[in-house]
């Protein structure tokens, strides 16, 4: 019974703080807030909360980050950027995924796989929302491909199909000089 704080690095003077850093040729795994199965408890972790910090996690040569990844018997929310308690923060935020500018194959993948059960993926759904996919000037071909796996089952893409209340749309396609192909 009762509670216990474990405090360490403090000092306001302190400037290095290392855990569990050695260069182990075995396993390690680092446990953080993460006993206690108690449904009635919270564990909140706090890393880089100050007012100018930069965090990596996973920045090795050959690593590999989950976020979330156990099976859930219950709701799992992951918060990125989202400020407190998931309501948006003042000023800018950007997050970058895959942005770097190294020379090996980048693959984001996003809500597929094989054991979701009928994802629903949001982009820009807020209110004056811009978004852009693909429209960097391309040095190299690219391809932008919207519902174009073989289907086994209905497809239906909506474009510009929402009630229009206010203002006015424009539905702009292969309005490219350079289109050679339209079908």
């Amino acid at each position: 019974a009762g509670n216990a704080t474990l405090a360490l690095g403090n000092n306001p003077r302190l400037t290095t703080a290392s855990l569990a850093n050695g260069d182990s040729s075995n396993p390690l795994t680092l446990n953080i807030a993460s006993g206690g199965t108690s449904s009635a408890t919270t564990s909140t972790v706090n890393i880089g909360n100050s007012s100018s910090t930069s965090v990596s996690i996973g920045s090795g040569a050959s690593s590999s980050v989950t976020i979330g990844g156990e099976a859930h018997t219950g709701t799992a929310v992951v918060h990125i950027l989202s400020g407190t308690n998931g309501t948006a923060s003042a000023g800018t935020a950007t997050l970058n995924l895959g942005t770097g500018a190294g020379t090996s194959t980048l693959t984001v993948n996003i809500a597929t796989g094989g054991g979701v059960n009928s994802p629903t993926v949001n982009i820009g759904t807020g209110t004056g929302t811009a978004v852009n996919i693909a429209t960097a000037a391309n040095a190299a071909s690219q391809t932008v491909a919207i519902a174009s796996g073989a289907s086994a089952a209905a497809s239906i893409v909506n474009i510009l199909t929402g009630t229009g209340t206010a203002g006015n749309a424009t539905l702009a396609l292969g309005n490219n000089p350079r289109l050679t192909t339209a079908s």
